[in-house]
């Protein structure tokens, strides 16, 4: 999975993010137990025996905004805000032969989210 944009290289392959939720490797928490970062930590573990590749998801090329300009794209309609957690993230790995399994699942919660709030303009899921 990624973005659209690319480094130096045209594959975006100079461009590679990871997101796991182990503690022995580093990386910034962006969600409660979901860390971003640590790919060569996360490399030399599933090259030991230590990791299962399962554990992390990795991302090539990434998504980037300029200043203001994802807020005002989130006010406009264009994005779908969600709540996240690790095992959403990470259970994609689990059905790799069914690639729109990970966002007809998110959007199901979501759709079953608004139906539930009396809200309209609440478009955050809950975390479940």
């Amino acid at each position: 999975m990624g973005g659209d944009v690319t480094g130096a290289r045209d594959d975006g392959l100079d461009v590679v993010n990871l997101m796991h939720g182990r503690a022995d490797v580093p990386g910034m928490e962006v969600v409660k137990g979901l860390r971003l970062g640590g790919l060569k930590e996360a490399l030399a573990l599933v090259a030991q025996g230590r990791a299962q590749p399962e554990e992390f998801k990795f991302f090539s090329r990434y998504s980037g905004w300029g200043p203001g300009q994802l807020e005002a794209e989130v006010l406009g309609g264009a994005w779908e805000l969600a709540a996240c957690d690790l095992e959403s993230v990470l259970e994609s790995q689990n059905h790799p032969d069914q690639p729109g399994h990970f966002w007809g699942k998110i959007m199901g919660r979501l759709q079953r989210h608004r139906g539930s709030s009396s809200s309209s303009s609440n478009t955050a899921m809950p975390d479940t």
